[in-house]
């Protein structure tokens, strides 16, 4: 049998996000501040801006956005988009400048129409996505040159066989995690 190579840290990082995750009961419910709402009761959110590109088109910046009040260690993201209007580009995302700190990893592009996505940090000192506003992602696409004038979507979804909560959020040591106010966006091919 042939050993396969792992980073320790991101085991550890890994088991880290899973106990958080079963820890906190992630349920598939409405955002719900319960018992530790955001600070100011101002909420997190995640959003996609709206962009637009022409058959043939390639390179289309699609930013994933987060206003967060308070820093966060760790997301998980799980995106779908129209496959038959849209496809990853060569190079599929670009980092960030407001999460430098996080590792991207665990990233799939694999399957046509789903992007799933897990930032986390694993350094030391931990890194952080400070609180603000901006984008944390910039994801490419190219349109395809079959693809229709129209309007079609790009929105964070739950993976409907499963219980969970896919887009989720988690604080710097990874004990809380924050479902965010999910905001979805539209693509439209000129």
């Amino acid at each position: 049998m042939m050993p396969i190579p792992y980073k320790p840290t991101t085991l550890t990082g890994l088991l880290i996000l899973a106990l958080a995750m079963t820890l906190s009961g992630c349920i598939k419910t409405p955002t719900d501040p319960g018992t530790d709402p955001p600070p100011n009761n101002d909420p997190n959110i995640l959003s996609i801006p709206s962009a637009s590109g022409a058959p043939g088109d390639t390179g289309i910046m699609v930013n994933v956005n987060l206003h967060n009040v308070e820093a966060i260690g760790g997301l998980v993201l799980r995106i779908t988009y129209d496959s038959t209007v849209l496809t990853p580009s060569d190079t599929r995302f670009l980092a960030a400048i407001r999460s430098s700190g996080l590792e991207q990893n665990f990233n799939s592009f694999g399957t046509p129409g789903l992007i799933t996505f897990l930032m986390y940090s694993s350094s030391d000192p931990l890194g952080k996505i400070d609180i603000g506003d901006g984008p944390i992602l910039h994801l490419l696409f190219d349109v395809k040159p079959s693809a229709q004038s129209g309007t079609s979507t790009i929105s964070f979804n739950d993976n409907p066989n499963t219980p969970l909560q896919d887009n989720q959020l988690s604080d710097t040591l990874g004990m809380k995690v924050i479902f965010p106010q999910l905001q979805n966006s539209s693509f439209t091919v000129q």
